[in-house]
């Protein structure tokens, strides 16, 4: 797959990245919602330091990563009982 040169801005910096072509759309929404974010805990939490920022929003999607994969798990879990009870009926309908 072809890559192509790209820069992304995040907190006033310049980031060049060389990406693949079908992806450059989504690199390019993540850095605005990313800048977004910043935007969002410099006010919430009144921080102007851009590495204390950057180190708030880490840490947040640090525990939206441990959510969803506890949701993941349980989703899981769920599938399984789903599966056991249709073994089930399989075997009761033999």
């Amino acid at each position: 797959m072809q890559n192509l040169s790209i820069k992304i801005v995040i907190g006033n910096r310049s980031y060049p990245m060389k990406v693949p072509v079908g992806e450059e759309q989504k690199i390019r929404k993540i850095g605005k919602d990313l800048n977004n974010k910043i935007s969002e805990i410099k006010n919430q939490m009144n921080i102007d330091d851009l590495q204390d920022v950057l180190a708030m929003i880490a840490f947040k999607l640090s525990v939206e990563i441990e959510d969803n994969r506890a949701n993941q798990d349980d989703s899981n879990k769920v599938y399984e009982k789903i599966e056991h009870i249709i073994t089930e009926i399989d075997r009761a309908l033999e």
